[in-house]
């Protein structure tokens, strides 16, 4: 086998773990998940896919130091997904304080306007340091990106200082 066809292989065989680390997390099964990316090769675990899918389980795992680290650098190395900020931001929230995880969304939001989520967690967190009307209007704006974040709103334990004014 030629050297190319080698790496075609490798990276093949690559794909095909993370897509079951990946089908381990969906279906709830997060240990799998895990055991599966720390046996890719050390190459294969910086990947932005691979560390995506790591953040996610260590924030399942409330491992905040990890997550925090492990977003921290997804944001470094790819700004332009606007998940990576939420992570980081919720993350540095567990870890350290709301106002953190604020200054990083307030960041993200003047790269991500258009994301509601940034929206939305800003809100919650204008709402449990007590600026209920600029959570509502945080909130307002998130609702207009995307009017299912309502639902979500009325569930949301942060958000209960707004229960009376919540349509």
């Amino acid at each position: 086998m030629t050297f190319a066809g080698h790496l075609v292989m490798i990276v093949e065989n690559v794909e095909r773990e993370l897509l079951a680390a990946e089908g381990y997390y969906e279906l709830g099964m997060p240990g799998e998940a895990l055991s599966i990316l720390e046996s890719l090769s050390l190459q294969f675990r910086g990947d932005l896919r691979t560390r995506s899918l790591l953040v996610c389980l260590q924030i399942d795992a409330k491992d905040w130091v990890g997550a925090a680290e492990t977003a921290h650098n997804l944001v470094h190395d790819d700004p332009e997904n606007a998940q990576h900020w939420i992570h980081l931001a919720f993350a540095v929230r567990r870890r350290d304080c709301v106002t953190d995880a604020e200054k990083i969304l307030r960041r993200a939001i003047q790269i991500h306007p258009r994301e509601w989520c940034i929206r939305y967690n800003l809100a919650c967190y204008a709402a449990v340091q007590g600026r209920k009307s600029e959570a509502l209007a945080l909130l307002e704006e998130a609702v207009a990106l995307e009017p299912q974040c309502a639902l979500m709103a009325r569930e949301d334990p942060d958000l209960i200082t707004l229960q009376d004014e919540l349509i």
